[in-house]
């Protein structure tokens, strides 16, 4: 039983499970959690025991949007159950629309999910006596992560792993890897002006088999990730994953950069992979030991940097 839960917040959580796993220190906890009249789903990995006197602190996960979750499913797995073997408890969920969680695709936002992660970080502190809190996010989900950490307060830190900057750029690539893999296929070929057209018209596009939908379409069309960066002043990582570049991009450099000054300070660490994990035409299940390690060594260590620093 969620024995730290009292009597009135019973509305919130139903139909748990668990499993302990003795040998890797773990104890995982699935569940739905009440949010806008919407049942989410939500895994909770936490330590069976931790050392005496070891800071009690717990992460959020925010998982990417349309395939990709598909993709990096295993990846946060890998991630959240090493972290919590460490000493971490970790909470990852899907949001309104997604995965195992109530509610239609189309609703799912930025800011929906925004607002679903702000319901995450309450039913996770609820759930656990922690002495920090902070949130991590890949792709999409790293976007979530930071703009959570805006208005949520009580974040102390934020781990992105290839955030996306603008959503709009990231529509448009998608777009474009359809007609690419149209062209592969020997398929009608249609262009991204058609595809943008059809979207505001109707509503919805199918792209490589997956439906983008105006609502978060037209949200994002301006959004810009560092310029809406304005507030959080936490201590943060920031990790660039690449199979050809030997530098950390200016985009990422000036994302940091602007972390720093609201007051807080950015590791922007590069991780060398050879596929990568969004490939969209092939997309196969992506897991990188190389992710899970330099997330894991530095959420141990959540030292203070008082400038940017870049690890290659």
């Amino acid at each position: 039983m969620l024995n730290t839960l009292s009597e009135n917040d019973w509305s919130k959580i139903d139909r748990f499970a668990s499993r302990i796993d003795q040998e890797h220190n773990l104890h995982e906890k699935a569940f739905f959690f009440q949010h806008e009249g919407k049942r989410l789903f939500g895994i909770l990995h936490r330590p069976l025991n931790i050392s005496d006197g070891q800071r009690k602190i717990g992460i959020v996960m925010c998982q990417p949007y349309l395939v990709e979750p598909l993709i990096t499913q295993r990846l946060e797995i890998d991630i959240a159950r090493s972290l919590a073997q460490n000493g971490f408890s970790v909470f990852r969920f899907h949001y309104r629309g997604c995965g195992d969680s109530e509610g239609d695709f189309k609703d799912t936002t930025l800011s929906s999910q925004i607002s679903d992660t702000a319901m995450a970080i309450k039913v996770f502190t609820e759930q656990e006596d922690l002495d920090s809190i902070g949130l991590l996010g890949i792709r999409l989900g790293g976007t979530v992560a930071l703009m959570a950490a805006e208005v949520e307060k009580r974040i102390e830190f934020v781990v992105l792993c290839e955030p996306i900057i603008e959503p709009k750029s990231c529509f448009l690539d998608l777009f474009r890897t359809a007609k690419f893999s149209a062209v592969v296929r020997q398929e009608k070929i249609i262009s991204t002006e058609q595809m943008i057209q059809h979207l505001m018209t109707h509503g919805m596009v199918t792209v490589l088999g997956y439906p983008l939908y105006k609502e978060i379409f037209v949200e994002t069309a301006s959004f810009n990730l560092m310029q809406s960066a304005k507030y959080f002043s936490g201590k943060t990582l920031l990790i660039q994953v690449s199979g050809l570049s030997i530098k950390v991009t200016k985009a990422f450099r000036d994302l940091g950069n602007q972390i720093q000054k609201n007051g807080g300070s950015c590791d922007i660490t590069l991780i060398h992979e050879r596929r990568l994990a969004w490939n969209f035409i092939l997309h196969p299940p992506f897991r990188s030991e190389k992710i899970v390690q330099t997330i894991l060594q530095w959420c141990k260590k959540l030292i203070v940097c008082p400038a940017n620093k870049v690890i290659i």
